[in-house]
Formats: structure tokens, C-alpha cells, sequence
């Protein structure tokens, strides 16, 4: 047995308390003088023999009610070995869509069931694969969480895209065998619609085991590979092995305003520099609008306030981004108390906006790709060679994983028995 709180097993020094009072109410005998012997009565024996017992009981009691309120106190927990499993398969979601790799699955002999790398380790046969679309794993962070199988030794079959490694490298048992299956499957399909006046411009993707490469093609809305719907909200996209259907994305003018005061100058001119990268790298047109203060009855809002001074922040309800630097951030832009407001936390100069990449995180805050980073990582089939996809090797001892076990619920059901005893044996005492 161990205790999760031992300190509190000084506390059974309080036992001293109850035999002290015990010796302490203890009288000794008074000769009282009489003139006869004629009146008095023989006291009864047994009667006597029963009190000194209720003495001995009520002093146990309350010793044992001290003792299990101590033991309440350190949690006492019980040990609890775990035999673990010889062998068990991991298998990467996406390789059941390869024909070759499940006939081999077939042929695997394990007293377990495999199961996916995915969280909580899933039984395979409980995965349906036309309710869900496989997505690529983060390897490292389930390597992790591989103790929970308790297994002595673990097979991990994986395709080892490099979209799943995130984080940095842990370092997990040594028991762990990775088995990279690849494939030369190559997909090149299209992502996004951009409406360009009287064309379309089609941005695609190209990937394989090597390679992620996009394609930009401005075509006619006339051109029999595509077909728009009545309203241009929708186009479907003929290429030679399939259909597509995006929706078109309908680019305007971007209007940025930047709130600043006399002492923010130079930042100002560093996030006009920012975004007119974004507007080269976009082929999109921003239009920045420099005010000293704030006009809420323009008749058109903004796509993003920036306020470089934060005296001059006012109520709005669109996007913003609060220029107030702070020393103790990692990241150049933050959240901030609510999703439209972000907190530009570094001082801007030169160096900062190249090691911190600011353009970028400018472009992630306007959230003009949202959704498309999703699609993309979903058709990044770039893979990592094994050595890189293997996490560091960590020796552990040859032991079985012991589990352990509270087991205070117990000694709080004796604790209620006790002080029943405890009122009952002093009743008892006083009769």
C-alpha cells in the first residue's frame, strides 16, 4: 500500500488524545464511612464487568474513527499489476484504401485486434470508411499516447506523409517497429474558382510522394470544360479522369484602414509595405485607407481596422487588429478577447517583420484562405523518409506498467460505521 498524501500520517500522533482521556477520567476508589452494613445492597459483578468493557469499546472506537479519518487524509492506494500484450498493429487510416495492403492485413496472426492510429487507438473493424474520409495522423503525438496499449511491443504500419509531423520529435520506448508502405499515387485536382470578369481563373494541385506543386489557368466561362450554375455561385469542372464542382470565389477590392497617430508613423509605413506584398502575392487589390481618427459613419465598412494607437481604439464590430506590443509573446499577432480582434504584439521594425513573418500572419488574420489550407493538407501526399518520421528511442526497464488504485471510498464507508459504533458504545456507557 502507498499513500498519495503521506504527510498526513503525522496526524496519527492524535491518538495519544483519546488514551490520555481515557487514563486521565480514570478515579480511584473514596472510602465513604458508614454506621452500618445493614442497608446496603451487593453491587452486581457483571454488571460492573459490563461497564468496564463499554470503557474498552468507546476507547477502540474512537481510536479506529482518528485512524480511518488519517488514512482518509494520505489516500491510501493498492498496487495493481498489468500483464501486458505481446504484440499489437497499428495501422495508418488512409493505407485501407490501398487493395494490396489489405490482403496482407489479412494474413496478420495477433491474439489482439488491430487497430487504427488515430486517438484513442480504434478497433479497425469499427471503422467505416464511407461514413469518414481517412486524414492524415499527427505520428508524433500519437507515439506519445502509445503506453496506453500496453503492449510489450507495438508494429506501426504508415504511409508518413509529411503533414504529420507536427510539434517536436519525442521520445517514446524502443519496442516500436515503423513499417513505411508508399504508393506512387499521384493527385492533381482542382482547389479553388476565382471569378475574373469575363474568365475563370482555376487553381489546382499537384501532388505526389515528392512533390506539391499549384497550377493558376485563367479560363473563359464559355470553355466547355466548365459549366456555370444561373447565379455564378457554383462551377463544375471537367478534366480528363473526372468532375468537379468549387464554388466561385468572387474577388473584391480588400479596404484595410489603419487608425494611427503621429507617433506610429513608421509602423504605419512597415504594414502598408506588408500589405501591398499581400496584394502582389494575391493578385488582388487592397485598398488602404489612413485615417488619424476613426469615421463610423463611412458609408462602407472595412475588411480590417487596424489601430496603431490604442487611445484611439473605439467600438466596432468587424475585424481588428490592436497594435500593442508585448515583450513576454512568442507570436507576432495573437488572439485576442473575442474571434474578430487580434493584438499585433511586437515592435515593428525591419527584423521583426522578416523573422516573424508578418505578411503571412497578416494574410492568415484576413482569413482569405480559409478552408483552402484544409484542402491542401488533405492533398499533400509528400512523404518523409523513415528516419525522419520515427520518433527518438527511449531504454525503460523490462517491467510490467503497475496501475494504482484508490482506495479511500472504503475507509469512508468505515468512517460512517465507526462513529455509529462511537454513539452507540457512549450511550451505552452512560446507563
Amino acid at each position: 500500500m502507498s499513500f498519495a498524501n503521506p504527510t498526513y500520517l503525522w496526524t496519527l500522533l492524535g491518538l495519544i488524545v483519546p488514551i490520555a482521556i481515557h487514563l486521565w477520567s480514570k478515579k480511584e476508589g473514596r472510602t465513604i464511612q458508614v454506621g452500618s452494613l445493614k442497608f446496603l445492597k451487593a453491587s452486581d459483578s457483571s454488571q460492573s464487568s459490563s461497564i468496564k468493557l463499554n470503557e474498552y469499546l468507546l476507547l477502540l472506537t474512537r481510536l479506529l474513527l482518528l485512524l480511518t479519518l488519517t488514512l482518509i487524509l494520505a489516500e491510501p492506494q493498492l498496487k495493481a499489476k498489468h500483464q501486458n500484450v505481446k504484440l499489437t498493429y497499428l495501422v495508418e487510416p488512409s493505407l485501407l484504401l490501398n487493395a494490396e495492403f489489405n490482403s496482407m492485413i489479412d494474413t496478420l496472426e495477433s491474439e489482439e485486434p488491430i487497430k487504427l492510429l488515430q486517438k484513442d487507438f480504434p478497433e479497425i473493424d469499427d471503422y467505416d470508411l464511407e461514413d469518414s474520409a481517412p486524414t492524415v495522423p499527427n505520428y508524433w503525438q500519437l507515439a506519445q499516447d502509445f503506453k496506453s496499449l500496453r503492449s510489450d511491443s507495438v508494429i506501426v504500419f504508415v504511409e508518413g506523409f509529411i503533414t504529420g509531423l507536427k510539434g517536436m520529435r519525442p521520445s517514446v520506448k524502443n519496442n516500436i517497429e515503423w513499417i513505411q508502405i508508399t504508393s506512387d499515387k499521384e493527385i492533381n485536382e482542382p482547389l479553388q474558382a476565382l471569378l475574373k470578369k469575363d474568365s475563370i481563373e482555376l487553381i489546382s494541385a499537384k501532388s505526389n510522394a515528392h512533390i506539391l506543386s499549384f497550377e493558376k489557368l485563367r479560363i473563359s466561362k464559355n470553355h466547355p470544360q466548365l459549366q456555370l450554375d444561373d447565379s455564378n455561385a457554383n462551377v463544375s469542372v471537367t478534366t480528363n479522369t473526372s468532375e468537379y464542382t468549387l464554388p466561385v470565389v468572387q474577388e473584391d477590392t480588400l479596404r484595410i484602414e489603419m487608425v494611427h497617430a503621429i507617433k506610429t508613423i513608421k509602423e504605419l509605413e512597415l504594414l502598408e509595405v506588408s500589405f501591398k506584398a499581400i496584394s502582389k502575392h494575391l493578385n488582388r487589390p487592397i485598398l488602404i485607407i489612413k485615417d488619424t481618427l476613426y469615421n463610423p459613419n463611412k458609408p462602407k465598412s472595412s475588411d480590417l481596422i487596424v489601430w496603431l494607437d490604442k487611445t484611439l481604439v473605439e467600438e466596432y464590430s468587424g475585424l481588428q487588429l490592436i497594435y500593442s506590443p508585448n515583450t513576454y509573446s512568442n507570436e507576432i499577432i495573437e488572439e485576442g478577447s473575442s474571434r474578430h480582434i487580434y493584438h499585433l504584439t511586437k515592435p515593428l521594425n525591419t527584423k521583426t517583420i522578416v523573422n516573424y513573418h508578418l505578411p503571412e500572419k497578416l494574410l492568415e488574420v484576413l482569413a482569405i484562405r480559409s478552408g483552402l489550407d484544409e484542402k491542401i493538407a488533405l492533398m499533400d501526399k509528400r512523404i518523409v523518409s523513415k528516419n525522419e518520421l520515427i520518433p527518438n528511442a527511449m531504454d525503460t526497464p523490462d517491467h510490467s506498467e503497475a496501475k494504482m488504485i484508490p482506495i479511500s471510498k472504503w475507509f469512508w464507508a468505515m468512517l460512517i460505521i465507526l462513529l455509529i459504533a462511537e454513539r452507540l458504545f457512549a450511550k451505552l456507557r452512560k446507563q
